[in-house]
């Protein structure tokens, strides 16, 4: 984790800033007192494969001498290179003749760095120069110390005072051993051959520290924080908490993967890096992670242990029972459920980490969006459950919350989609207005979609099954009825709303390519009465002869979308004409509109927040 002088989180720059894997340095490793562990590093280098999109980025010298390649978990890790997702930076272009190089240089520490004198570099043959530097790093070094024997103590601003003291007070050594470098590398050995007390060492930081700025200031790179033993170089970082090890390793143990055990299919989370379900992951565990930090920074001032401890809680009050181990290949689609649900359970239970929340994804850091699709009845909730598993998402999770069940149905077309049963009607304490209210609060969606049965007006324009969706929504339970000589006069008093602009787009742009049932858009009525009469049914087509069918939930979609400023629309299909009501078209109509709603999902129109 961050030193504790950390305690604000600011929300990530960007999320293509390159990961610079600065602990695959062994010098880094060996000026800390701490030996390189080539599975240590190859597990962090596919942490941070997993938990970020960012290109990852290293020194085409650390992956030679660490080992790494050679490591249990270093297929994966070789698996990275071979993609492109592992850029090895030198100032060399062919891989000749940075080994002509190294071996020029460490020529007097053979015993340091056999892998460069060796007949066959095995598993190094995959290791080649990818990102050209062209500055040299040894001439970097060699600058910047004779700046410091010059008497500028500026030179390792950023180090820690004590270090700053004992590298100033040993200019005498530094000098007499750059004087003495003829062609040798600029490394610990050159200035302490054996180093054996702990003070020895703060030259060796003071190379890693002028050697890790050099690098990250030409690639504009991030670094991991949190890396047990060393922490020291967390201040480096530019985008904390964001890839801080702590925490990533902390929630994908809740999710399942727990880094400290081996495992053999890391191949398959390679492979998937870079596609739409890692892009979704990655976003919703930044989202995570920063929350996460916030509400650690603002309950406890004191050091890493206390910090630890309070993030430990929290997640275990937001999680619930431990998730069962992931197989890599469902880790980026449950995973994307369940973070989903660990941010839900936050929101719910902390007001801090709901505000955070609110601010973060106001400022556009969460461009992820949320669909909330809204039934009324177990035959539309049972349409869209089986249309969803139509679209390869079949596993199914709930959230309990006050007063509903949230269905999560995974990550559809790029967005988080979420699942809500109502009662019918917009009149009862479970009606659809006050549910789509209090989810509105709870569940903060970017959209709402209603879908399930409605009835037609149309009978010589329309077939039942087919599906109406609300270009306009008429309320209808508002009227004025007024008596004369003349007879009875019913006037229309209820809202006539467009549905919102972005959502409305989506539905009308998916039928381009959709293969299924005809789609009407058009005027729909809405109203709490279940209309099973010839007589009200004319007289509502009389009403408002615009009106393409009618329904009885979207009005309490609407009064709670309008109220809140979210999105919203109604999808319905067919079921009957108002009258003379028969169950066996019940179960075709609500398919198809679940059918259509999931193909607009799938384009991935809703896959941005509006205006995103």
């Amino acid at each position: 984790m961050q030193p504790e002088t950390a305690r604000s989180v600011q929300p990530p720059v960007s999320q293509g800033r390159p990961l610079f894997l600065h602990f695959l340095n062994r010098e880094l490793n060996r000026a800390l007192g701490k030996d390189l562990d080539p599975e240590f590093c190859a597990r962090h280098v596919l942490l941070g494969a997993v938990t970020t999109d960012a290109p990852l980025t290293s020194s085409l010298a650390f992956v030679w001498e660490s080992g790494v390649l050679d490591a249990p978990s270093g297929a994966a890790v070789r698996d990275l290179l071979m993609t492109g997702e592992l850029l090895l930076i030198s100032e060399f272009v062919t891989l000749d003749e940075f080994l002509s190089s190294v071996q020029r240089l460490y020529r007097h520490d053979r015993t340091r760095y056999p892998m460069y004198f060796r007949d066959s570099p095995g598993q190094l043959e995959a290791a080649r120069p990818s990102l050209d530097k062209g500055a040299s790093t040894t001439a970097f070094l060699s600058a910047r110390i004779e700046e410091l024997l010059g008497g500028d103590p500026s030179v390792v601003d950023g180090m820690v005072r004590s270090d700053v003291r004992g590298i100033m007070r040993r200019r005498g050594v530094i000098d007499a051993a750059m004087v003495g470098r003829e062609e040798r590398a600029i490394t610990l050995s050159l200035f302490k051959p054996e180093p054996r007390a702990p003070d020895d060492l703060v030259l060796g930081r003071m190379l890693s520290f002028l050697h890790l700025s050099h690098y990250l200031d030409f690639v504009g790179a991030d670094i991991m924080t949190g890396i047990e033993g060393l922490t020291y170089f967390d201040a480096a970082a530019r985008q904390f908490p964001r890839h801080d090890a702590w925490y990533s390793s902390l929630i994908l143990a809740h999710l399942g993967l727990d880094l400290r055990r081996p495992r053999t299919d890391w191949g398959a989370l390679v492979a998937a890096r870079g596609s739409l379900e890692h892009q979704v992951f990655q976003e919703l565990f930044g989202q995570l992670v920063h929350g996460l930090e916030d509400q650690v920074a603002s309950r406890s001032e004191a050091g890493g242990l206390v910090r630890r401890h309070v993030a430990r809680r929290l997640m275990s009050e937001w999680t619930g029972p431990a998730m069962g181990e992931l197989a890599a290949g469902s880790l980026y689609d449950a995973g994307t459920a369940r973070l989903s649900e660990i941010i839900a359970a936050g929101v719910r239970r902390s007001a801090g980490f709901r505000r955070f929340q609110e601010l973060y994804r106001a400022g556009g850091n969460a461009p992820l969006a949320r669909v909330l699709i809204l039934v009324a009845n177990d035959l539309e909730r049972d349409a869209v459950i089986t249309a969803a598993a139509g679209a390869g998402k079949r596993e199914l999770r709930r959230t309990f919350i006050p007063f509903h069940t949230v269905f999560h149905l995974g990550v559809i077309g790029g967005a988080e989609v979420l699942l809500v049963q109502s009662e019918q009607g917009t009149e009862s304490p479970g009606g659809m207005t006050l549910t789509a209210r209090e989810l509105i609060e709870q569940c903060n969606p970017d959209y709402m979609v209603l879908t399930g049965i409605a009835y037609g007006l149309r009978e010589k324009e329309q077939r039942l099954g087919e599906v109406l969706v609300s270009a306009r929504l008429r309320l209808i339970d508002p009227r004025k009825v007024a008596e004369d000589e003349s007879g009875q006069t019913v006037i229309a008093r209820g809202d006539m709303v467009s549905s919102p602009v972005t959502v409305l787009d989506r539905f009308r742009s998916a039928g381009v390519d959709w293969h299924g049932t005809r789609v009407h858009f058009g005027l729909l009525l809405s109203g709490s009465i279940l209309i099973n009469s010839a007589s009200l049914r004319n007289e509502l087509a009389r009403l408002e002869p615009d009106a393409i069918g009618g329904e009885m939930e979207g009005a309490g979609l609407y009064c709670a979308g309008a109220k809140k400023h979210v999105e919203w629309i109604v999808a319905k299909g067919i079921s009957d004409w108002g009258h003379d009501k028969a169950d066996h078209h019940r179960p075709q109509a609500a398919a198809n509109a679940a059918s259509y709603v999931m193909h607009v999902l799938h384009t991935g129109g809703l896959a941005r927040r509006p205006g995103g």
